[in-house]
């Protein structure tokens, strides 16, 4: 089995892609949440390959690796996955998400990750979080040619706070090692908002990948980048309330990168957030739907919620998570 957890980001969206970095310095800072994909498999002793997804509500099943390898649908980020395995016995496969799929929460690459997990479980050369990583990365990019980042997939492999630098030849992860009380702070400012919204991320970074070869869009990303050293900066200092701003920040700067990063509607809930507590907040993701993180003060965070309640969005409670994939073997009862 296994479980791997969503990720929340704060600022440097739109640096952890190729088309970026190997020009520029990205830098992201993210973090994972107590949310997760969970992930069951277990051995057949015949050739079949069944998927069982409760996020797609719907099963399939294959009569081997060689009909698996052929498929094109909805359970392609899965069969993908396996294929890239390719093992060679047959398996039967459950996942479940606590969370939306399509939802801006980086769920893709944890899904593939989570599949990873388990595979991992049954190797004896195991591989390491980086490793795990990479092939999570080359799976949705390159094999399924889904336009996107990085930070995803590390992310949801290493776990905890993590400020993240993207170069052309080698990407770094710096875990925060921060203060228990500037954890807790956060964890009582920061509101998920589920905005009941599903978005396209691979369209929106394929625009996205277009313009970033526009010098005003690189410079907007790389202000962005400059604002991920404050917001570490701040978090270091236990400085939690001037975040709020922060993420106002970040999120006017990302709203430019593409005309599908927000519409009408989006920005309607940000503003009213803005009226109801929320001193800042932005989209998570790629954009054009899925959550909003807010940032309120301890004061204004009944109002908020209350203001959320009002307009029929979903609150997602949630705690910081500081371990990332974990994957693990468990005894079944043949009975």
């Amino acid at each position: 089995r296994s479980k791997s957890p969503v990720r929340i980001s704060f600022g440097g969206g739109g640096s952890d892609t190729t088309t970026y970095f190997k020009s520029s310095k990205g830098a992201v800072i993210n973090a994972t949440i107590s949310v997760f994909t969970h992930c069951s498999l277990k051995i057949r002793p015949d050739s079949k390959i069944s998927i069982d997804s409760l996020d797609l509500n719907s099963k399939v099943d294959f009569k081997n690796i060689g009909e698996l390898n052929s498929y094109q649908g909805p359970f392609s980020l899965i069969t993908s996955t396996i294929s890239t395995i390719n093992p060679k016995f047959g398996l039967d496969l459950y996942l479940h998400s606590d969370y939306p799929i399509s939802s801006g929460l980086g769920g893709s690459a944890v899904v593939v990750t989570s599949i990873l997990g388990c595979f991992n479980e049954l190797r004896n050369d195991k591989w390491t979080n980086h490793e795990i990583s990479e092939i999570a990365y080359q799976i949705e990019r390159l094999r399924l040619g889904v336009d996107g980042g990085w930070q995803d997939q590390y992310a949801t492999a290493f776990g905890g706070i993590n400020h993240m630098e993207f170069e052309k030849e080698k990407n770094f992860i710096y875990p925060l090692r921060l203060n228990r009380n500037v954890i807790s702070e956060l964890e009582e400012s920061l509101v998920l908002c589920y905005t009941g919204m599903k978005h396209d991320s691979g369209n929106i970074h394929t625009d996205q990948k277009k313009k970033t070869k526009d010098l005003k869009t690189k410079e907007k990303i790389k202000n962005n980048v400059e604002l991920t050293q404050r917001i570490k900066y701040y978090m270091m200092r236990g400085e939690v309330h001037k975040i709020g701003k922060c993420l106002h920040e970040s999120w006017n700067l990302k709203r430019t990168f593409s005309k599908k990063i927000s519409n009408e509607k989006i920005d309607k809930i940000y503003n009213k957030a803005l009226k109801n507590g929320a001193t800042g907040g932005k989209l998570l993701g790629a954009g054009g739907g899925g959550f909003f993180l807010f940032f309120t003060p301890y004061y204004d965070k009944h109002k908020l919620l209350k203001w959320i309640k009002s307009e029929n969005l979903e609150h997602t409670p949630f705690v910081f998570e500081n371990k990332g994939l974990r994957s693990w073997k468990v005894r079944v009862n043949q009975n």
